[in-house]
């Protein structure tokens, strides 16, 4: 009975729980239904079944009130969601807008901070950039360490073909993925969550959700927030950074512009001042009755073409520059030499504006150096160069050399020109060595210049491992300093002095107002091993000649106050220093004084700045010593008896290489083109020792001819030296001469001494012993 009583019990209940779920029937009325069943063990199980219902109702209250505050939520983050993504198109700093993005996104989750890390592609390194934090203890601290491996690896380098890359969540740093995270302990980190930044499909950066206070079990709904904000601060990233491009390209495209403008308006005033005076001066000599006139017209036009070849040079040093095709020729060298080279180029200017010009030379530096001279003397004259234009009338300019540090054969030599100059602001230093760029707009319209000089110069540094810079202060001068590495050449302990002369017995007084002229001297002659007295003025110099006898030799400076050094020289000479030789040193030109100085009994003359080796050979030139580099480079060349084909086909040129190559008693048969320069070889190949071919001409270049000449069945077609002479002159034309089977290359306009050194070389290849009989002629 009482199972059947349960049976029946347990049917009912779940047949009225039924009813009142799918009805939604009350308690009340449950309750109302229970009172009216009459038996007894059915009433305390219909108040057990009217309990069990009211828990169920309450139940879906609760989950009816959750499910409501889920949407309101989720509401509330698809409204914060849209505020972000339409802030981020605000016109504001990019930076203003991804923190204010930060602010919200933290102060919606509470969290303790958020932050965006921006990777620096260059180190590969990511670092905090934009950041928010819901108080000042939780700043982050750029100067922690030790995270760079983790972050590194976090995320690919590039968006995956899948175009998704999800979140990484932490809840316990010390606990999740084997303690991985637990490094972050040491900026008080206990859960995140990172999403990554990718712009372009490159990792930009990552978005870093922070909560410092407590371990936080992240929900989906936080999830999603985190990766749609980190969708919407790439876009806007990726935005601003095009938008920089365009701006920028923009800023660069004006600025080229400008650069070009001015370039072109320089170029013009460059190029038509020094044409201006060829062309009037040219006009001056014609109509000049007396030969003074006519020489003074050629000097100027002389002058008026050296500067105007100068600007053809840089416009062309550019263009190489440009094209990534300037080159050096490491060649062996003498350093001092090299200096002397390019002193002598600008010592007529430093007179012209009554300047002072001291060169220095440290001791260390080995004589004989390997590096490309050309190039290097190139960067010392432009800085000379500007040193002078940019200082005024009787400033001082020094050339000062020192040798740095040697390494593995290599020699690190700093080089410095000084000036007393007009001086360069800090703002105008930045953007010196650019192209086209001088330290003013004005500045080339009052100095004149390309605005190329430094750009050039910089770039031959750089290549030369070395780097360049300024030191400057307006109004109170300027320090170009440059460093260039260079290889020691073979040793060269020889004494500039000759060996046969006892340089102890040699006597020699110096006068001069410069004390730092007495000094060098000194240093000199100590150097050298030879007896020196210094005197600052003539009264001091007359009194050590009475004090210790006459001298052997004497350097007298020309400008002194007082009493001048041609004044001081009749003097000496009147002390009975008959044997005695007289130097005159100064940075006058010699033609200036040279009738006055001799008649007063000068014999020699030793331009200033003052060298070392300049020094030793007047000394040993005085002394009856004979010096073996003077004599070459005085010997005469005598070609006579050689024939040279010259293919030209313009007749200018044509007159004057055989007018400079005249005083050589060298034949010349000229061709117009590479067609007749064909023939007239073809037709005679023996009658000639060597051809200057040009490359450019009409009916056929000079390229054409070489080939044809190359296959012809003769010989001495394969043999003959062929060297270009044309005004092109880049690496790849030299490069192209070589390879239709040129021998060499000159370069337009004609350098004498690069013929007469090709000459000599070919010439003396072919028939040695008639070139040294010419010689001796």
């Amino acid at each position: 009975m009482r199972v059947l009583n349960r049976a029946i019990f347990l049917t009912l209940a779940a047949g009225l729980l039924f009813i009142c779920v799918s009805s939604r029937v009350n308690s009340a009325t449950l309750m109302a239904f229970t009172v009216t069943i009459q038996a007894p063990w059915l009433i305390g199980a219909s108040a057990v079944l009217v309990v069990l219902f009211v828990l169920l109702q309450r139940s879906r209250r609760l989950a009816h009130y959750s499910n409501e505050n889920a949407l309101a939520n989720r509401l509330k983050q698809q409204e914060l969601m849209s505020d972000i993504s339409q802030s981020l198109i605000s016109k504001e700093p990019m930076s203003v807008l991804i923190n204010d993005a930060l602010k919200r996104t933290g102060e919606f989750l509470g969290v303790t901070r958020v932050l965006v890390a921006v990777n620096d592609k260059d180190k590969n390194e990511t670092h905090p950039v934009y950041t928010w934090f819901s108080s000042e203890s939780w700043r982050p601290d750029p100067a922690q360490v030790g995270f760079k491996d983790i972050i590194k690896n976090a995320f690919p380098r590039y968006m995956p073909e899948a175009g998704f890359v999800p979140a990484i969540y932490c809840r316990n740093i010390h606990t999740e993925v084997d303690g991985k995270y637990k490094v972050f302990d040491n900026v008080g980190l206990k859960s995140f969550v990172w999403a990554p930044l990718y712009v372009d499909n490159e990792y930009w950066g990552m978005l870093s959700v922070e909560e410092c206070l407590r371990y936080r079990v992240w929900s989906e709904s936080d999830a999603q927030l985190v990766g749609m904000v980190s969708s919407a601060i790439a876009g806007a990233a990726a935005r601003d950074i095009m938008e920089k491009g365009k701006t920028e390209a923009l800023d660069q495209a004006v600025r080229a512009s400008k650069a070009k403008g001015d370039f072109l308006s320089n170029m013009s005033h460059e190029i038509r001042t020094p044409m201006n005076a060829i062309i009037g001066m040219t006009s001056i000599g014609k109509s000049a009755s007396d030969i003074e006139r006519k020489n003074y017209c050629f000097g100027k036009i002389e002058d008026a073409s050296t500067h105007l070849l100068g600007v053809i040079n840089d416009i062309l040093d550019m263009s190489k520059i440009e094209a990534n095709k300037l080159e050096l020729s490491p060649e062996s060298f003498n350093f001092e030499k090299m200096l002397q080279r390019v002193v002598n180029v600008v010592n007529f200017r430093i007179d012209e504006k009554d300047q002072t010009l001291s060169v220095h030379i440290d001791r260390e530096i080995p004589n004989i150096l390997i590096g490309d001279d050309q190039r290097l003397a190139q960067v010392i004259a432009n800085l000379l160069g500007n040193a002078v234009k940019f200082t005024p009338e009787r400033g001082a300019i020094s050339l000062n050399t020192h040798f740095v540090k040697e390494e593995g054969g290599f020699c690190i030599l700093q080089i410095e020109v000084t000036d007393t100059g007009i001086g360069i602001t800090p703002e105008q230093q930045s953007r010196l060595f650019d192209s086209f760029q001088q330290a003013e707009s004005s500045t080339s319209r009052k100095f004149g210049g390309t605005g190329l000089g430094l750009a050039i110069s910089k770039r031959i540094v750089e290549m030369m491992g070395g780097r360049i810079w300024i030191v400057s202060e307006t109004g109170k001068g300027s320090s170009f300093i440059f460093t260039v590495l260079v290889e020691r050449g073979p040793d060269d302990k020889q004494s500039l002095l000759s060996p046969g002369v006892n340089w102890s017995n040699v006597r020699v007084l110096v006068v001069d107002d410069s004390e730092d002229i007495l000094d060098y001297f000194k240093e000199i002659a100590s150097r050298l091993g030879f007896s020196c007295d210094v005197a600052g003025d003539a009264k001091r110099a007359i009194g050590l000649i009475a004090q210790n006898g006459c001298y052997d030799v004497y350097f007298v400076d020309w400008k002194m106050p007082d009493v001048n050094g041609i004044d001081l020289t009749r003097k000496i000479r009147e002390t009975g220093s008959g044997d005695s030789v007289v130097i005159m040193i100064s940075a006058t030109e010699w033609n200036v004084i040279e009738d006055e100085a001799k008649g007063a009994g000068v014999d020699k003359f030793l331009p200033k700045p003052l060298f070392p080796s300049a020094i030793a050979d007047t000394i040993n030139e005085c002394l009856g010593v004979e010096n073996i580099v003077s004599g070459e480079e005085t010997e005469t060349d005598n070609f006579e008896g050689r024939r040279v084909l010259l293919a030209e086909d313009i007749e200018i040129n044509r007159e004057i290489v055989m007018t400079l190559l005249a005083p050589t008693g060298l034949s010349l048969d000229c061709a117009e083109n590479g067609v007749a320069a064909l023939r007239m070889f073809s037709e005679s190949p023996e009658k000639y020792d060597m051809i200057f071919m040009d490359v450019q001409m009409p009916e056929m270049d000079g390229y054409e001819a070489t080939r044809r000449i190359r296959a012809l069945d003769t010989p001495y077609a394969r043999e003959i030296p062929i060297i270009a002479m044309t005004a092109n002159v880049f690496r790849e034309d030299i490069d192209k001469c070589h390879e239709v089977g040129m021998n060499g290359h000159v370069g337009k306009p004609i350098d004498l001494s690069e013929v007469l050194a090709k000459l000599r070389e070919y010439l003396a290849r072919r028939h040695p012993e008639n070139l040294a009989r010419s010689r001796e002629k």
